[in-house]
């Protein structure tokens, strides 16, 4: 019978096993990086990710592991028909606030901004500190409770 895989109770999870446990080496092996073009890590563990930022590929076969172009022969280069796509996110950055004075300058505080004691103005400051960090800004209102608890008085 097979032993059940285990990870250690370190391990966030199997991409990033800690030392202590013994399958970190076989994964590390196992992974690939189509930067380095070399297996020991990903390529969004690639020591030189800096290259990624910039990196379009140019042929289909750039978007295929180099292990199945040896297994399969394949050497043609085929080019995308798209190269200028634009990726876009799957969901738009957000800053998801509760709409009271307190929340807005709690958050204004966080961030190191200053604060005033008109609320329409922290609403402003909050909007530019939405833009700063490139989110939209969505407030909310605090959930009524429907069925409060009766105490007893």
């Amino acid at each position: 019978m097979r032993q059940p895989t285990i990870m250690c109770s370190k391990c966030p999870d199997i991409s990033h096993a800690c030392k202590a446990c013994k399958w970190q080496a076989a994964l590390r092996a196992a992974s690939y990086c189509g930067i380095c073009a070399i297996y020991g890590h990903t390529t969004l563990m690639c020591p030189d990710g800096e290259v990624l930022e910039h990196r379009k590929p140019e042929f289909i076969e750039q978007l295929i592991p180099t292990s199945l172009l040896d297994i399969y022969n394949i050497q043609s280069t085929t080019p995308l028909v798209n190269k200028d796509v634009e990726i876009k996110p799957k969901y738009e950055p957000v800053l998801d606030v509760y709409d009271t004075d307190k929340n807005i300058r709690a958050i204004l505080m966080n961030h190191g901004k200053s604060i005033s004691n008109k609320p329409k103005e922290n609403r402003l400051r909050l909007q530019r500190l939405a833009d700063e960090l490139g989110r939209k800004l969505i407030y909310n209102k605090i959930p009524v409770d429907v069925n409060p608890k009766k105490t007893a008085a």
